[in-house]
């Protein structure tokens, strides 16, 4: 077999096995140790809300949330940043998320808040940030015959490789997505809130991620949302008043 053909079979029996279970070449003491780090480097590059009344509003929120995923390696590390231009939370591997104060704002709903917090905490438990790195060195690994290819064949490789490996990589991160929309809907109803405000936040804002199918994948994204909100029973709880006031005393 030449080695162009070794490494394609490579690169086919390593993402075969990667899709058939959830591979991780970080322990969960690595992942602790590289999330405490980015940790780091975003308190020096952000600054905290000096807010006790909001901060101790989303703490109780994430400890109902938290409450029903009781399997998670990590305990959540939750802050909020002083920041309107964001509507979406960061997360960093370990259980580090940071919540923007624009993401309060442009929450439509308690729940609708709820449903972006429960999908975070689900990558978190779920490891997405480091099975998305897993992914990565997988595809290096299995194409360095490629590289390292002489002639013209190794030039059309590496020329191909740039666009070819970073679409592998966000097929994966769309499965993982709908992997935490699974998590975020059971955690949502379980602790009160309504799943079907996920799929109201999802279409609305959702950001095309330059892949081919966006739309298909969109439309497909919601409708699952939509179908396992349906089938799930939602916990005595809801929307309540504090939400509206947190949002009230930001916007001031």
């Amino acid at each position: 077999m030449s080695i162009a053909l070794m490494g394609v079979a490579l690169l086919g029996a390593v993402v075969a096995g990667a899709q058939q279970k959830p591979v991780n070449f970080y322990s969960v003491d690595k992942e602790l140790e590289l999330g405490t780090r980015l940790a780091g480097e975003v308190a020096s590059q952000t600054t905290l809300l000096n807010n006790p009344a909001a901060t101790a509003y989303v703490d109780r929120v994430v400890r109902e949330l938290a409450a029903q995923i009781p399997d998670s390696p990590f305990r959540y590390v939750v802050s909020v940043l002083k920041d309107d231009a964001r509507a979406e939370p960061m997360v960093l591997p370990g259980g580090y998320i940071y919540i923007p104060t624009g993401m309060l704002a442009a929450a439509q709903s308690e729940s609708e808040f709820a449903g972006l917090l429960a999908h975070a905490m689900a990558d978190v438990a779920l490891r997405t940030a480091t099975r998305m790195l897993t992914r990565e060195d997988i595809t290096q690994i299995a194409t360095l015959p490629l590289i390292y290819m002489d002639g013209w064949q190794g030039d059309a490789v590496r020329k191909g490789m740039g666009s070819a490996i970073p679409m592998g990589l966000q097929q994966f991160r769309r499965r993982f997505r709908m992997d935490s929309d699974s998590m975020a809907i059971r955690t949502m109803a379980a602790a009160g809130y309504s799943p079907a405000e996920l799929a109201k936040s999802v279409e609305r804002s959702a950001k095309d991620d330059g892949m081919p199918g966006w739309q298909e994948f969109q439309a497909r994204r919601v409708a699952a949302i939509r179908d396992a909100a349906a089938a799930v029973t939602v916990a005595p709880g809801g929307d309540g008043a504090e939400f509206a006031r947190v949002r009230e005393m930001l916007a001031k």
